[in-house]
């Protein structure tokens, strides 16, 4: 799995570094605004239909068991707990 490191120097590039830190910024705000109206998330979680739902990429969200194959932890590490507690966390 290749590490892609960009460096801005377009345009482009700073904007497509900047967008996560707008996208944390967005979910800080939701998560304040339920906060402020008394509402307990991720316990408690007004209702979205469909089409007020964000989309994310096919495979975007890796699982744990991705991880346990991508990097072969199986050849690394003999325990089987350990193995997936590190899945887990990548």
């Amino acid at each position: 799995m290749a590490l892609i490191v960009l460096v801005p120097k377009n345009s482009w590039e700073i904007d497509y570094k900047a967008l996560p830190k707008q996208i944390e910024s967005q979910f800080r705000q939701s998560e304040q605004l339920l906060a402020d109206n008394n509402i307990n998330s991720p316990n408690e979680q007004p209702k979205l239909l469909k089409d007020e739902r964000i989309w994310l990429p096919n495979d975007y969200i890796r699982t744990a068991n991705y991880f346990r194959e991508e990097y072969e932890l199986h050849a690394l590490i003999d325990d089987v707990k350990v193995r997936s507690n590190i899945a887990y966390s990548l």
